[in-house]
């Protein structure tokens, strides 16, 4: 058996494991529902559905990626099972569509998995590190983590964000190494969709602005292409932005009134911590999570 088939064989076999894992902790808290911000996406999906709208109304995460999917799923699965339009069957089964919306996260979750590993592989590709074993352990650290197998099992933003932001990297690294048209179209397509998981994500853009200025400055010499690339970018991201969530756009002034909540220091969530006091909370988690006493 040659290297890579081993490869395949091993990192499948890790990748099956976390998703029957990922898949069992759906249940958690079965039959309640106790996440307090799982009903943000839910609730709104069923909202849209009985409203006959492409439009979730909704603004301040603004999580409308994973609403217009779920809203797809329920929808195909109710016709299947139960041949009726998923609101009207939603108070009787309430608990089966928050099932189905934590089954989406885990599939993220689960496709992590493989691509953590594969984009490690690339990061270590030409040292004097052992690719393999590096792969190998990054995903059965992702696999087998606590804190991504439990963050997997909620319909909540995180994991598919985080999956969009490593697949980000991934094809940002191809991009520097290739420089091909098809990556850096990859990458303004994921900072669209990133984007209406989180608003955040659009600092991913500062990445790929600056790799592009590197590219063409130290290796083309064609500056040009830099003021070319931006405009292209930015109509890439924001036609994905519009097809996902148009009234993003048609009701602007709501989501300038979200910001202007969310930023105040003492709405609903806001610990007053600061950036570096948040970092070294999120620091102090996966320490948690992962066992280490420092």
């Amino acid at each position: 058996m040659n290297k890579n088939k081993r490869f395949v064989i091993v990192l499948s076999i890790i990748t099956l494991i976390g998703a029957i894992i990922r898949i069992i902790s759906c249940y958690w808290g079965y039959p309640l529902q106790l996440h307090p911000d799982e009903h943000t996406i839910v609730d709104n999906v069923i909202d849209m559905l009985r409203r006959h709208s492409w439009e979730a109304l909704v603004y301040n995460r603004p999580d409308q990626f994973e609403i217009k999917c779920n809203a797809v799923l329920f929808s195909i699965i109710s016709w299947i099972k139960f041949q009726a339009p998923a609101y009207e069957t939603f108070n009787t089964y309430t608990m089966m569509y928050y099932l189905i919306a934590r089954g989406f996260t885990s599939i993220f979750g689960t496709a992590l998995i493989p691509l953590s590993a594969l984009l490690v592989g690339k990061i270590v590709d030409g040292t004097e590190i052992n690719k393999r074993w590096t792969q190998y352990t990054v995903a059965i650290l992702i696999a087998f983590s606590s804190i991504f197998v439990q963050h997997s099992a909620y319909a909540t933003p995180d994991i598919p964000l985080t999956f969009f932001i490593v697949l980000f990297s991934y094809f940002f690294l191809e991009y520097l190494e290739k420089g091909e048209l098809k990556d850096f179209v990859i990458c303004s397509v994921i900072i669209g969709i990133s984007t209406t998981i989180k608003y955040p994500a659009l600092i991913l853009l500062i990445s790929l602005a600056f790799i592009v200025i590197y590219r063409e400055c130290f290796y083309t010499k064609k500056y040009l292409n830099i003021l070319k690339y931006a405009i292209f970018s930015i109509f890439i991201i924001l036609f994905v932005i519009f097809i996902i969530a148009p009234n993003l756009f048609t009701d602007f002034n709501s989501v300038v009134q979200c910001f202007i909540i969310e930023s105040r220091p003492t709405h609903l969530g806001a610990d007053g911590l600061g950036f570096f006091g948040n970092l070294f909370y999120y620091l102090m988690t996966f320490r948690m999570f992962w066992g280490v006493d420092i």
